[in-house]
């Protein structure tokens, strides 16, 4: 490295150290040493200050008691979903601009047939390579899906489609 070329690197790292030390409230270093002062302010710290206008953390509710009234809590802690699975033999697969789709030959709980993801998920490539093989080797699908409705990715109808959370041949 040349003189020139040193002199330029270490007047860099010298403005870099007044900025730093400037935005830290500390007194900047020397230009000779490019060390900070002999004696230096010292920092204060102070463990266990309470935050102006913390929550603090959330009170834990107690377990229901065996035989207690129902509350009617309906949040998503009362209620977990409990994705329900099915062995789909597959009828074909299909992708759509908003919906990628599996549809079976034998229906979950005697009505849906369909199990779609949206397209833009990681999991839509997925779902129809494995859909694939399993039509190619007549082993079915083991999907889990979404109980309810309100999961659907769009024209995924109520009545005879589930949004599917996993798939696995």
């Amino acid at each position: 490295m040349t003189a020139r070329r040193w002199k330029a690197s270490l007047a860099v790292l010298h403005a870099a150290a007044l900025v730093c030390a400037s935005a830290a409230g500390a007194d900047p270093p020397t230009p000779a040493t490019g060390e900070p002062p002999a004696s230096p302010s010292p920092v204060v710290v102070r463990q266990g200050t309470p935050i102006p206008d913390d929550p603090g953390p959330a009170a834990r509710r107690p377990p229901p008691q065996p035989g207690a009234p129902d509350t009617g809590d309906t949040t998503q802690e009362a209620l977990p979903l409990n994705p329900k699975g099915h062995r789909c033999f597959v009828r074909d697969a299909m992708a759509f601009i908003d919906r990628t789709r599996v549809r079976c030959h034998n229906a979950a709980e005697g009505r849906f047939v369909f199990f779609a993801v949206d397209t833009g998920q990681p999991v839509a490539g997925t779902l129809l390579e494995k859909a694939w093989r399993s039509m190619r080797s007549g082993k079915p699908l083991q999907l889990k899906y979404a109980p309810t409705p309100d999961l659907n990715p769009p024209n995924c109808r109520a009545k005879d489609c589930r949004r599917l959370i996993d798939v696995a041949n």
